[in-house]
């Protein structure tokens, strides 16, 4: 990927607006350093480029999570202007691991409702030509758009805009979050809510916190089995903006046996009560691995 290409533009060609005055996503944020490129294919359908290390399986799927996030808010938000958008539920499928280096997400909105959008997504290793290596669902929910607010721009059909430059490597996500593993047999994690994964409304990013979810449900499924586990699906519900941080996971064993794990991860905002005065919940989460191999 390289912007050389005159159809490739930069990612400051999807944004239109301010945050704090300045433009968004700022220079060090984890949008800029994701090794990824976007078309607008049609109406309600858009694909993204997604370079990947599969020898890592968690970087590889912390950085897929947060890129089908971006790319179906990139697709839903100029499809429901002028009113707004936030991830509800967010769901992945794993196949087998890419080997071309490239993974192409393939998004389309399949119900745009009153109230909720549908995208289905579909994982192919190098293009579409190439094998499938998953699916997945995402489900956003309309809302009334706010002043704050940025307008997603939509470009014309074959333009491809580049989020990370061509230097940037994959691993980002991994890289950026500071987590402290602090009870993995419990599924017992933190991480702050920084400036490098907050969205354009100041909250932790829906595919940042999905990934700190996967991270949590891989570190309690590799102590409940006693080897290295990765994850083969992930379903996240997500219950309310993770505002303040910082942010901490407990986990439930679901099912553990020779063919891999299934956790629960409870994600709470320790710096956000709810009514009860305990930490918000954030996100409820299901995760499955399989043993590495």
């Amino acid at each position: 990927m390289s912007t050389s290409d005159p159809s490739v533009q930069p990612e400051d060609q999807l944004f239109d607006g301010l945050v704090d005055g300045e433009p968004y996503p700022p220079p060090h944020h984890v949008l800029r350093q994701l090794p990824v490129e976007i078309e607008t294919v049609a109406e309600r359908c858009d694909h993204a480029w997604l370079r990947v290390d599969a020898s890592d399986p968690l970087a590889y799927v912390s950085d897929l999570v947060v890129t089908v996030d971006v790319l179906g808010g990139f697709l839903v938000g100029p499809l429901v202007d002028p009113d707004w958008m936030a991830t509800a539920d967010l769901s992945l499928h794993l196949g087998t691991q890419p080997v071309s280096g490239t993974v192409l997400v393939a998004a389309k909105a399949l119900r745009l409702g009153r109230t909720s959008v549908v995208v289905s997504v579909e994982l192919y290793d190098g293009d579409l030509d190439g094998p499938g290596c998953g699916q997945g669902v995402l489900a956003f929910t309309r809302l009334p758009r706010r002043t704050e607010n940025l307008h997603l721009l939509r470009p014309e059909p074959g333009t491809r805009t580049e989020l990370g430059g061509p230097d940037v490597v994959p691993g980002s996500v991994v890289r950026g979050l500071p987590v402290e593993v602090v009870d993995a047999a419990a599924g017992h994690l933190t991480v702050p809510v920084e400036p490098w994964g907050r969205n354009s409304f100041g909250a932790m990013n829906g595919g940042v916190v999905a990934a700190f979810a996967a991270r949590a449900g891989v570190e309690m499924a590799t102590a409940v089995q006693g080897q290295p586990q990765v994850v083969t699906d992930l379903v996240v519900h997500y219950m309310a903006p993770a505002s303040a941080g910082p942010l901490t996971t407990t986990g439930t064993t679901v099912r553990a046996d020779a063919h891999g794990t299934a956790v629960r991860i409870d994600l709470l905002d320790t710096g956000q009560p709810g009514d009860d005065g305990a930490p918000r919940p954030v996100v409820l989460a299901h995760i499955s691995t399989a043993p590495s191999t």
